[in-house]
């Protein structure tokens, strides 16, 4: 199941102080990239899940997951053969996020959710939001992927 592959947005260093900054913020974006297909609804109701992991690709130094997030590498990963000039790795990272009622995810809480997640981390040149595809999850949490481009 892929889910928000219509939605335009592009991950900055920008921290919004709430889901309502951001959602100005994305819904103006929407309108901006592309009034023609805007299909920005909110408050839909997307995920049916107290929680939802998602992996993405990062490039980060030894000490950069965050509480919520796990290494989907080697435990020799952070070797310095694989080190970049800048002294990161690209890295797969699965998160974690909770849904804040416990129940479900509305469109605008995960985006902002995943946007609070990625933002600080190094993307390279792959900034631009490009949907989440689902993955196979060894429990009851779903799993999907987030892709980015370009």
């Amino acid at each position: 199941m892929d889910l928000l592959n219509n939605i335009k947005w592009t991950f900055t260093d920008t921290e919004y102080d709430s889901k309502d900054d951001f959602n100005v913020a994305i819904s103006e974006f929407q309108v901006a990239s592309a009034p023609e297909e805007t299909v920005w609804n909110p408050e839909e109701i997307l995920l049916e899940s107290p929680a939802v992991d998602i992996v993405f690709r990062a490039w980060i130094g030894e000490n950069d997951l965050l509480e919520n997030e796990i290494l989907l590498e080697d435990p020799d990963f952070f070797d310095d053969e694989t080190k970049s000039e800048f002294g990161l790795f690209e890295a797969d990272i699965q998160a974690r996020i909770k849904a804040d009622n416990g129940k479900n995810f509305s469109v605008v809480e995960l985006m902002f959710k995943i946007n609070e997640q990625i933002q600080p981390k190094e993307l390279g040149d792959d900034l631009h939001f490009e949907g989440l595809g689902g993955l196979e999850s060894d429990s009851e949490i779903p799993k999907f992927y987030l892709f980015c481009g370009s």
